[in-house]
């Protein structure tokens, strides 16, 4: 399901989850209130981060900061709930009256919860949106020869070629849900296998041309294109004992 539709939904049960409290009479449909706003806040922050990439806004221009104004106003509005939570609930313990213990402890969970969404959506605006697996990992190739340039955030860069005839062997190693997919390709003659990340720029060309070429099976990259579970996938197959 895409983030927008995602969005969408945790926004309609808002307005749910208050109207099953005035129909029923129980207040604990609120907490699916706070659980949806949660939902809210995280996918509007993923979609706002993906519209922000499709634009090109240097990190401290006027364009970047308008970009990044609903950031802000949601981080200023977290902050100001968590922060009147505390409020209320420091006001409550100067009465008389003393306050419920579960109702304090709500109150507390709320306030800390917008305290802390908030401050990380401020650092975040702050930030920007993280690195997307493109933006510094390419490969490109020719009929004879394939090219990798890296340069992943934190760590030294690197480029490498590898001819498309000197491929021995091909694992695929499945990322799973959070990871992006790998080929480990071998060539012959080389110390380690070159990786080639299938999020990255020409990842999908890439996959196309190796199976085009006979160095990995189709029906097989389809099965290993199907699967989210960490699974690897090896073509040539090993030998029974184990030994290439």
């Amino acid at each position: 399901m895409k983030t927008a539709h995602k969005f969408l939904i945790s926004l309609a049960a808002l307005p749910l989850s208050v109207l099953l409290v005035r129909f029923t009479g129980h207040g604990a449909w609120l907490l699916g209130g706070v659980v949806a706003l949660i939902a809210t806040i995280l996918y509007g922050s993923d979609l706002h981060a993906q519209a922000l990439r499709a634009t090109d806004a240097k990190r401290w221009s006027v364009r970047r900061f308008v970009l990044e104004l609903p950031r802000f106003v949601l981080a200023a509005v977290c902050m100001a709930i968590g922060l009147t939570c505390l409020g209320w609930l420091g006001w409550t313990v100067w009465q008389p009256q003393s306050v419920a213990l579960k109702q304090a402890l709500v109150m507390a969970g709320l306030a800390l919860l917008m305290l802390g969404g908030g401050a990380a959506l401020f650092l975040e605006g702050l930030r920007g949106p993280p690195p997307q697996v493109r933006d510094w990992f390419s490969v490109r190739f020719d009929e004879h020869e394939v090219h990798i340039v890296a340069r992943p955030p934190g760590e030294a860069p690197f480029e490498g070629s590898f001819a498309w005839d000197a491929i021995e062997r091909v694992i695929f190693e499945d990322g799973g849900i959070y990871r992006s997919d790998v080929f480990h390709v071998f060539v012959r003659g080389g110390e380690r296998a070159f990786a080639i990340l299938t999020e990255g720029e020409g990842g999908s060309e890439f996959c196309g041309a190796l199976c085009e070429r006979g160095h990995f099976p189709p029906e097989i990259f389809f099965q290993a294109m199907g699967s989210t579970d960490g699974g690897v996938y090896v073509w040539p197959p090993l030998e029974p004992d184990g030994k290439s």
